[in-house]
């Protein structure tokens, strides 16, 4: 009689955690807030950070800026937020737009910036340093668009601008800008500067050029917001949350 023995192939499976680029979940955030329009009888806005994560375990949140509180606790079930009060009328238009904050933590987090007051609010999903890139085309709505670059270390910036209509320009420093054209920017680490159009104290003269299409590249990594300084609720009908974190060219689809 003979003997036949039986294989089975035996197929071991592993799970492998895939991490792109785009993840919102990160170790390590800089983010700055929203560009909004503001009028004489709303000076009062106020800042909100909201910080999530998936860890069971309660995860310390380093804060860097000058909070009540010098970190924050979380958890999955326990989120937890930071508020900050700005009283526009006593700031700078320079001091409002380049302000940044940030936050780190031994293990990922994801964050949410929100910036409200009577007549406007915006918010958006921050990306983590870990995500930024150092290429990128942005989007805009057509009104009064913005465009906010953000920096962890020293970086030297070229945006090339590109708008809908083709004969509209973009001023700064006495120089037009026109489709085509290039800005460089120097940023040292930890600093935002903001390209924007915003018409502060007045409704009155609207921006209406989209700015899609621009490109920006940097010789480091750099993180970008865009948005429209007009994000209105309450007493007004429109309501505009238009505020983004872009995804650099190397995280689109993933």
């Amino acid at each position: 009689m003979t003997s036949h023995s039986l294989f089975i192939p035996v197929i071991l499976l592993w799970t492998e955690r895939i991490s792109a680029p785009s993840t919102v979940f990160g170790k390590y955030f800089i983010t700055t807030v929203p560009i909004m329009n503001y009028s004489q009888n709303a000076v009062t806005q106020y800042i909100v950070f909201s910080f999530f994560t998936h860890y069971m375990h309660v995860l310390e949140v380093i804060v860097h800026e000058k909070f009540q509180k010098p970190s924050v606790y979380i958890s999955i079930d326990q989120p937890q937020s930071l508020t900050e009060t700005v009283l526009l009328i006593n700031m700078s238009l320079l001091e409002i737009n380049v302000r940044t904050y940030r936050f780190n933590a031994a293990e990922e987090f994801s964050l949410m910036v929100y910036l409200f007051g009577e007549e406007s609010t915006a918010s958006f999903i921050a990306i983590p340093v870990s995500g930024w890139g150092n290429s990128y085309y942005v989007v805009t709505l057509s009104e009064n668009p913005t465009i906010q670059l953000v920096s962890h270390d020293m970086v030297r910036i070229m945006v090339t601008f590109k708008f809908a209509d083709d004969i509209a320009t973009w001023s700064f420093m006495n120089v037009s800008y026109t489709t085509g054209m290039t800005m460089e920017i120097s940023l040292d680490k930890w600093t935002t500067f903001p390209i924007q159009n915003c018409t502060h104290f007045s409704h009155s003269d609207n921006y209406d050029i989209s700015w899609t299409g621009t490109k920006i590249m940097g010789d480091n990594s750099f993180g970008v917001v865009t948005g429209s300084c007009f994000s209105k609720t309450f007493m007004c009908e429109d309501a505009k949350v238009t505020h983004d974190q872009m995804s650099s060219d190397a995280a689109i689809g993933k």
